[in-house]
């Protein structure tokens, strides 16, 4: 029943109100929730983007958010990038998230953005910030599983962290052999 509502309240709104906004505008974490799935892609402008995500408070939404609307957003990619370089936790958070389930999709990513996104990632790896460490991780996962190419960059990024004393660099490392192991039993070897 009330997933019903919720489809006809996404499919018939007015053109006077625009429900996500609305319902984000409380705080309860049901209206967050809510607003992330009613929030229509083509009136989310990237400054309501920016709004939103400085709003989110906890890991819940973040996620949420990102699944069902930031990751459907024409400007996804570069917002996601402007959020990574941003020093406050759930922006950052979200700006990996989003990135990871972009790279879930289409996986792909020019140098210089593989460049700027792994020398972001690998630095939000080391922050003391433990979801933001986490989404970081999730988006390097995301970004090794697509290609033998970014297995194989990644790996050379990270080849000395399997013995470092750092428990972070000693997970991401495990989480990125794991990675390629995957990746690698699904590309039969030519022989």
């Amino acid at each position: 029943m009330l997933l019903d509502s919720i489809v006809l309240m996404r499919y018939h709104h007015t053109n006077d109100t625009i429900p996500g906004i609305e319902t984000e505008k409380e705080d309860i974490r049901e209206s967050k929730i809510l607003a992330g799935l009613l929030q229509p892609v083509d009136s989310f402008f990237p400054e309501i983007a920016d709004i939103w995500v400085g709003d989110i408070r906890n890991i819940e939404i973040a996620e949420l958010t990102c699944m069902n609307l930031f990751q459907h957003l024409p400007y996804a990619p570069a917002k996601s990038f402007q959020w990574i370089a941003d020093e406050r936790e759930y922006v950052q958070t979200c700006g990996f998230l989003t990135i990871a389930r972009l790279l879930s999709q289409k996986g792909d990513m020019t140098e210089r953005t593989s460049d700027e996104f792994l020398d972001q990632a690998l630095c939000a790896v080391h922050s003391d910030k433990y979801h933001v460490r986490n989404a970081a991780i999730l988006a390097i996962r995301k970004f090794v599983a697509h290609s033998e190419a970014n297995a194989f960059l990644v790996c050379r990024l990270t080849e000395g962290w399997a013995e470092s004393k750092r428990e972070i660099e000693q997970a991401l490392y495990n989480a990125v052999k794991e990675e390629v192991e995957n990746l690698s039993e699904q590309t039969p070897l030519i022989e």
